[in-house]
């Protein structure tokens, strides 16, 4: 009766217990299973009572590692606990089971074994997970590079990160479970920090961003940003401690910057609506510093014509697909009504939201370039009343940087060479290709010499250019040396000498002309003299006639003078002559006529001569001494047969009565030999005069150049 009260109370013990338990006969037989193993393991008790263990769920529970433990470890130990099995089922998966078991005696049976089997499956996943954790954990806490440190609710440090011993230089020993504020003998017991972690902790459960500056007796100041939290589940404290020591000294060698040069500063947020100016953007635009900046894209200070391009550039930075930089010159007027250039550079942050761009923030700053403006403006016209000059002068310039090859021309100089401006980029190669062959080789001794000695270059130079036309250039420049005495630049200036050679070579021309032709005058003015000599009855007469005729020669020049401009005419010759006698030609007493013929310069000086004696004689004793003469000069054209084409001259007189006989023969005798003899020995003239009382008939008949159209 005893036994079976023993056995009910152990089944119950059995089915009481959430363990999954066998109870196993010496053969290792399954006696008893629980129904905590039935259900744990998905069977039923029919497919595992009075079954081997090993066979239990087609033989999945023949497990190696259950079979020692059976066979070996629980013989020799009777009692084991915790042995560690792991196996795959097919229903179950992956399990970790640690069993305990106990071999129990019987009065009246078989020895019994008890088996007691945890399933520790998910607690194993469970801890590994934990220890995974604990693990990121960890490693994340050394990888953030704020420094942390962990306190238990005594501000005592319970650990801290890698980063918190970098930044204070300290160690774990000297750190872990010190008061925070013992930490570095005392160093950080700091009001701020007390008040943080005694004050407001406790009542804010946590506090973000507070600054904090401190001076540490080892790493001198520091600037720091704390942010605590309290982990009430875990009594812990979590401080974090960013250093920004290096923010703050960037931020003020910024400032400084900025101040000393002018720079001003300026932060459009236009997700948060804020705008900031700094002080010195304020002191640029001349606005007050304790007034809120003005958000109207294009305030009234910009200057009335930069409004439009100031909104074009607003628009194109909100732009989603703009290009992010800003660039922009524009005016102010500040409240003084002085108007300023500014220069503002700037860029865009975007933020991208699901694939889409949104301008977010716009930083730049602002400079006050008026000064560089101004310069600039300046520049500019000292450079075009340079070109002015330049052009006016006809001067062509070059720079030629010797390191690199590269050469400027000035578009004068591209003109003097025969390009086109821009036509070739400029070098030594196009240059020396238009220096006249037989001066390039000479040119460029002349330039290699200037800069081998150190002195000026000057060379005169023909440039041939593609049409065949030949240009004389005058050049000059000089070199620049560095430090070791190696040319590195060059500068100079050049001029179209074409003209200035051309009446060089004319001035020859003429003062050899002139030369011959004083020779010629000074020998014609000798035979006048001697002829006037020879034929005056005393020296008062001799004076008046040698007077004269200086004035006609002198008139002579005066026509000549011109007769590189326009030849000489035979009408031009006979009327200079008539008219310095007053007498009027075109009247009824006298009569001009002939066509425009054009003399040779060698031809009018002569004949010249010869008009004037006839034209004197004709005052004094022929048709013009009285008042019914009158007298007719016509010259006519004719070829000869050889083709020379011919001037005949004839001056005829008429209604004339000499008062003395022989008065005219004896008065015109030089200018008779003149005609007769004269002409025909320079000119090659035919000559007749015949001279009757009643009047005059001479006839020249001389080779002249080519016949001029019209009439005179």
């Amino acid at each position: 009766m005893q036994i079976q009260q023993d056995d009910a109370l152990a089944s119950a013990i059995l089915e009481t217990v959430r363990l999954p338990l066998l109870a196993l006969d010496p053969e290792l037989r399954v006696e008893t299973a629980n129904n905590a193993f039935l259900e744990h393991f998905q069977v039923t008790r029919d497919e595992t009572l009075g079954r081997l263990i090993y066979e239990l769920g087609n033989g999945q529970w023949d497990i190696r590692e259950l079979r020692h433990l059976l066979s070996e470890v629980l013989p020799e130990r009777r009692t084991v606990s915790d042995y560690r099995v792991e196996h795959e089922f097919e229903r179950l998966g992956r399990r970790v089971m640690h069993v305990s078991g106990r071999r129990i005696a019987r009065r009246d049976h078989q020895d019994l074994v008890l088996l007691a089997i945890s399933d520790d499956t998910e607690r194993e996943a469970l801890r590994a997970e934990l220890t995974g954790r604990v693990e990121l954990a960890d490693k994340l806490i050394d990888s953030v590079r704020e420094g942390l440190l962990i306190l238990k609710p005594d501000l005592s440090v319970h650990s801290a990160s890698g980063s918190f011993y970098n930044l204070f230089e300290v160690n774990p020993k000297q750190t872990v479970g010190r008061l925070v504020y013992e930490l570095g003998n005392g160093q950080w017991n700091i009001p701020q920090l007390r008040q943080l972690l005694e004050d407001v902790l406790p009542r804010e459960r946590a506090f973000d961003d507070y600054e904090v500056t401190h001076v540490f007796d080892d790493i001198g100041k520091r600037v720091m940003v704390l942010n605590g939290r309290r982990l009430d589940h875990m009594e812990l404290i979590v401080l974090a401690i960013r250093d920004i020591t290096h923010i703050r000294e960037s931020d003020a060698r910024f400032k400084e910057v900025t101040t000393a040069a002018r720079l001003g500063v300026f932060e459009a947020d236009w997700r948060a609506g804020t705008l900031y100016w700094s002080p010195e953007f304020r002191d640029i635009i001349g606005y007050p510093q304790n007034e809120p900046p003005i958000t109207d894209p294009v305030p009234d200070f910009i200057h009335p014509e930069d409004r439009s391009a100031l909104a074009r550039l607003h628009d194109e930075v909100r732009h989603p697909r703009g290009s992010g930089t800003i660039f922009h010159e524009h005016r102010i007027i500040r409240p003084n009504g002085e108007v300023r250039w500014v220069q503002m550079h700037g860029r865009v942050e975007l933020a991208e939201v699901v694939g889409d761009r949104s301008p977010m923030r716009v930083r730049g700053v602002l400079i006050d370039v008026t000064e560089k403006k101004t310069a600039e403006l300046q520049l500019r016209e000292s450079e075009e009343r340079l070109s002015l000059a330049l052009t006016i002068g006809g001067l062509g310039t070059w720079d030629w940087d010797l390191v690199t090859g590269a050469i400027l021309w000035s578009d004068e100089h591209f003109r003097m060479e025969g390009y086109e401006v821009g036509e070739v980029v400029p070098s030594y190669e196009a240059w020396i290709a238009r220096v006249h062959p037989e001066d390039r080789a000479a040119t460029e001794r002349a330039l290699t010499s200037a800069r081998d000695e150190n002195r000026l270059y000057q060379h005169e130079f023909r440039s041939l250019h593609p049409d065949g036309s030949i240009h004389w250039l005058d050049a000059q420049g000089r070199f620049f040396y560095d430090s070791g005495g190696h040319a590195t630049r060059m500068l100079g200036v050049m001029r179209d000498i074409t003209e200035q050679k051309r009446w060089a070579d004319t001035q020859a021309i003429l003062v050899a002309e002139l030369q011959h032709r004083t020779r010629n005058l000074l020998g014609v003015v000798r035979s006048i003299s001697e002829q006037t000599l020879r034929t005056s009855d005393s020296l008062p007469d001799f004076a008046g006639r040698f007077g004269d005729r200086l004035a006609a020669l002198s008139r002579v020049q005066g026509l000549l003078s011109h007769a590189e401009q326009e030849a000489v005419s035979i009408g031009a010759l006979v009327h200079s002559e008539l008219d310095a006698l007053g007498a009027t030609a075109g009247t009824d007493r006298i009569i001009t006529e002939g066509p425009q013929v054009r003399l040779r310069n060698r031809t009018v000086q002569t004949l010249a001569l010869a008009l004037h004696e006839l034209a004197t004689n004709a005052r004094k004793y022929g048709a013009l001494s009285g008042d019914h003469g009158h007298l007719s000069v016509t010259w006519t054209m004719h070829r000869e047969d050889g083709g020379e084409l011919r001037l005949v001259l004839r001056w005829i007189e008429d209604g004339i009565h000499l008062r003395r006989e022989g008065e005219r023969a004896n008065s015109g005798g030089y200018g008779r030999e003149l005609i007769e003899k004269a002409l025909p020995y320079s000119l090659g003239a035919k000559t007749s005069f015949d001279l009757t009382e009643t009047g005059l008939h001479c006839c020249i008949d001389l080779p002249v150049s080519k016949q001029q159209p019209g009439r005179e």
